[in-house]
């Protein structure tokens, strides 16, 4: 991943947005715009820092048990890669990560109102881990073929305790091809991308963005 270009491509949530749980109209319609375009978007200032604050210690202290005990190792995903989930008790699970106001505003907007969170986990590298093997998380948007319609059914909300950077394994995404039929472990769809000037990017966010990702 070394090289990769970064972005953090999207919008931040004002104070004001923030107090009244919900974003301006005008910005709601640009994240979906750049989702639906890109198949990722960023939305800053999201997520209270004093409620990642509380649970930062926590998951690197569960980090520290899971290496100690050799189950960073998740097969074909290559070694040090983590399932980390975040803890599911009082004070580290919190609102501002499983009922967010904004969140849910822009997945509702994507999805449609009847969006319902099904899946509380997470991904964590470790130093000196590697890449994951390129894959999908579900099937592309495509499916439905050429005369049908085109509408995401997973979206892949993420956001971290901490800043993500390059440094510490920020995500790398393949912006678009969400609208691809081709397996993506396919090294010739790949190149089809690069040439077409599609590169690979890696998502690079602070504490407090949210990350919505089509699952492909």
């Amino acid at each position: 991943e070394d090289g990769s270009p970064t972005s953090s491509s999207g919008e931040s949530a004002s104070s004001q947005e923030v107090s009244n749980g919900a974003l301006a109209p005008d910005k709601l319609r640009r994240l979906v715009h750049r989702f639906q375009m890109d198949g990722y978007v960023v939305l800053g200032d999201a997520v209270a820092l004093d409620a990642l604050g509380q649970l930062a210690p926590r998951m690197d202290s569960d980090a520290t048990q899971i290496v100690a005990a050799g189950g960073q190792n998740r097969g074909d995903f290559g070694h040090g890669h983590m399932q980390l989930g975040p803890p599911r008790v009082a004070p580290f699970v919190s609102a501002q990560f499983v009922a967010n106001p904004l969140v849910e505003q822009v997945v509702a907007a994507i999805l449609g109102e009847g969006a319902f969170l099904s899946f509380y986990n997470g991904n964590c590298n470790s130093p000196r881990s590697g890449s994951q093997k390129l894959h999908r998380d579900s099937s592309p948007w495509g499916d439905a073929g050429p005369s049908g319609p085109v509408q995401a059914t997973v979206i892949n909300v993420n956001f971290s305790p901490r800043d993500i950077s390059c440094e510490n394994g920020a995500p790398e995404v393949w912006p678009g091809s969400h609208m691809d039929g081709a397996d993506p472990e396919q090294p010739a769809a790949q190149a089809a991308r690069v040439s077409k000037g599609s590169p690979p990017i890696q998502v690079e966010m602070p504490a407090g963005a949210v990350a919505f990702r089509g699952a492909s």
